[in-house]
């Protein structure tokens, strides 16, 4: 049966992107007519005086590209850098609290540039392995479909979608990804996307910023800005005062943000798998569940919409019970959840055994195994009847990147054969009790595609064919039971918001940190590298002079002894003013730029990391269209 559910999620996501821009350049137009309006009927001192007096500026830069700075929150930023209390804590009685904790950032990051150049080699050599196969490939996988049909006992949905099962390939076979909204990245979700990326971002900035205020650098401004479909801030610092700064304070500045990304990563995963918001929420009245997930939303364009009610508890998918990590999905039922469905590509990951079939219930109609871009779910009338094949085949055929044949397919009634449990399970013919049973499983249409059986506690079992990720993207879930007697429905939902945000937030902090932390052209890392190569270079020469100094000092120290103590004393006055910085060099007294070895290195590295980086995007973009 044909359908355009396919199209609705990437068409939704069109005309919401351009909703938005039609409505941002509408606003700004308007608002540029009355600001010259206003500015028309004052004195020219008076228009002149007023963009200086505005905190927060937003300024259109291009049709798709808006931006909004401020200067509002550069004292406070400066204020908790500086005179704050944490700001006046120190280590032991040695180094200032905050100095020491940019410092571990510094350490952080090396060892994240070195986890990235390791990632960037991975993904290189796997892109490369997935463009080879998609160009020796002999077909592509089949376009989607959706039927939905229902018995007495079993719910049975078909659903499967051309987005879900793009994803769910590029999921699987690849370590980093593009990220498009409507492709790689489902639209339903656009709105937590676009939050988490604005706030990673927004963290990523204020460390620069509170890093910066901490070596005394002026902080202009602030903003955020959106191009396209890609939130992202910014900091404007005074270039100035930041050169004039240690190699050390630079390291930590240039560092700062990486290091944001990573403790924000940190807490996300506190929160996705430690269940660090569960307490908060059950002192407000939310029932902890731990057999399994709360339903809070089912997607009315989903054909479980009707099926699953608010607040079912999904226990089970497929053989994997949501509350035991023994098959290795992980120990939290949330957890679980959407790596069963968002990772698993065979049934066999999920389902332990076949099911035993009555030869003689084969109702082939010719058409049931029929399938083709314009049946893929067969070409049989009848909803009910699904294509089977012998337990293991369609595994092999799917490690072998082939298409599925209709050789020794047969067809049965999916609810009949999937609701039979207990005896009738098997992993060959001769496991089944009676001699004309066949071990058979579920076919399904795409290669990615799956059937799986959905339990839950008030209802015995839902099948749904086709990607699991659409069922992943319809069903939204918690582990927290709403007290729907004292909330409305919107607030029920608030835990599974929270948690789909940190989710998000989780990629994108750890995305943030290992992608700036790469030594390429205009990344973090690329300044990263430049000042570790200048700060070694300039320590090794610094200890060489320290050491010539010490034997001069020591030829004339009968002689010059008065002189010393003076010298002494002013240097520990000087250090006392400011040790956070005493054993730092100054960038403008030593070695400003590489030299010799230094320049080449880091030369060979940057030109290394950006090609690698470049061939990842570009190769990534390449298997998405192929």
């Amino acid at each position: 049966m044909e359908s355009a559910q396919q199209q609705q999620y990437p068409a939704a996501a069109v005309l919401y992107f351009a909703a938005l821009w039609i409505t941002i350049n509408a606003v700004f137009r308007i608002h540029r007519r009355l600001t010259k309006a206003t500015a028309d009927g004052t004195t020219g001192a008076n228009a002149e005086q007023q963009p200086g007096e505005r905190l927060v500026e937003a300024e259109l830069v291009s049709a798709l590209h808006v931006k909004i700075t401020t200067s509002a929150l550069s004292r406070p930023i400066a204020w908790i850098a500086q005179s704050s209390w944490i700001a006046q804590r120190r280590v032991c009685g040695g180094p200032r609290l905050l100095d020491a904790f940019y410092t571990l950032g510094v350490y952080c990051t090396v060892v994240l540039m070195l986890l990235s150049l390791a990632v960037l080699g991975t993904a290189s050599v796997q892109i490369a392995q997935l463009l080879g196969t998609k160009l020796s490939a002999s077909a592509d996988p089949l376009p989607a479909a959706t039927t939905a049909a229902a018995s007495a006992d079993v719910a049975v949905m078909q659903h499967a979608g051309r987005q879900a099962a793009t994803t769910a390939t590029m999921r699987n076979s690849q370590l980093l990804r593009p990220v498009i909204p409507g492709i790689t990245l489902p639209s339903a979700h656009l709105a937590y996307y676009v939050a988490s990326l604005a706030v990673c971002a927004l963290i990523h900035e204020v460390g620069h910023a509170l890093a910066a205020a901490l070596a005394h650098v002026r902080i202009r401004k602030l903003g955020v800005f959106l191009m396209g479909v890609y939130p992202g801030a910014f900091v404007d610092l005074q270039r100035d005062h930041l050169d004039r700064c240690t190699l050390g304070a630079q390291l930590r500045v240039a560092c700062a943000g990486v290091w944001h990304n990573a403790l924000s990563g940190a807490i996300a995963w506190l929160v996705v798998y430690g269940g660090l918001l569960r307490p908060a929420f059950v002192l407000l009245g939310w029932t902890p569940v731990t057999d399994g997930v709360v339903v809070v939303d089912v997607s009315e364009m989903s054909p479980l919409f009707g099926t699953l009610r608010m607040g079912s508890i999904i226990y089970r998918i497929d053989d994997v019970f949501l509350d035991d990590d023994s098959r290795g999905f992980g120990a939290l039922p949330l957890h679980r959840w959407t790596s069963v469905l968002t990772t698993t590509t065979h049934n066999r990951d999920t389902a332990s055994m076949g099911f035993c079939a009555h030869a003689d219930e084969n109702v082939d109609d010719g058409l049931c195994c029929e399938m083709s871009a314009k049946y893929p779910l067969g070409e049989s009338p009848d909803s009910q009847i699904f294509c089977f094949s012998k337990y293991g085949q369609q595994q092999q055929q799917q490690e072998q990147q082939q298409r599925l044949r209709s050789d020794n397919s047969m067809c049965f009634v999916l609810s009949d054969v999937l609701q039979r449990t207990g005896a009738l399970r098997c992993k060959e013919d001769g496991d089944c009790p009676e001699r004309h049973h066949v071990c058979v499983e579920p076919r399904s249409a795409y290669v990615d595609g799956r059937v799986a059986r959905v339990y839950s506690r008030d209802r015995a079992m839902a099948i749904y064919a086709g990607s699991l990720e659409s069922l992943w993207l319809d069903v939204q879930v918690s582990t927290l039971r709403a007290p729907l007697s004292s909330v409305g429905p919107l607030l029920a939902r608030l835990p599974a918001w929270c948690e789909a945000m940190a989710q998000y937030t989780l990629a994108f902090s750890v995305a943030f940190a290992l992608l700036n932390a790469i030594p390429a052209w205009y990344l973090d890392g690329d300044h990263v590298l430049r000042l570790l190569l200048l700060f070694l270079a300039s320590s090794k020469g610094s200890s060489s002079d320290a050491a010539s100094d010490a034997n001069d000092s020591d030829a004339d120290s009968d002689a010059d002894s008065d002189a010393d103590g003076v010298v002494s004393a002013s240097a520990s006055a000087s250090a006392s003013s400011d040790d956070s910085h005493q054993t730092q060099i100054r960038a403008d007294d030593d070695c400003p730029e590489l030299s010799g070895a230094g320049r080449r290195i880091y030369a060979v590295i940057t030109a290394l990391a950006t090609a690698l980086l470049a061939w990842c995007v570009v190769g990534s973009v390449v298997a998405l269209v192929l």
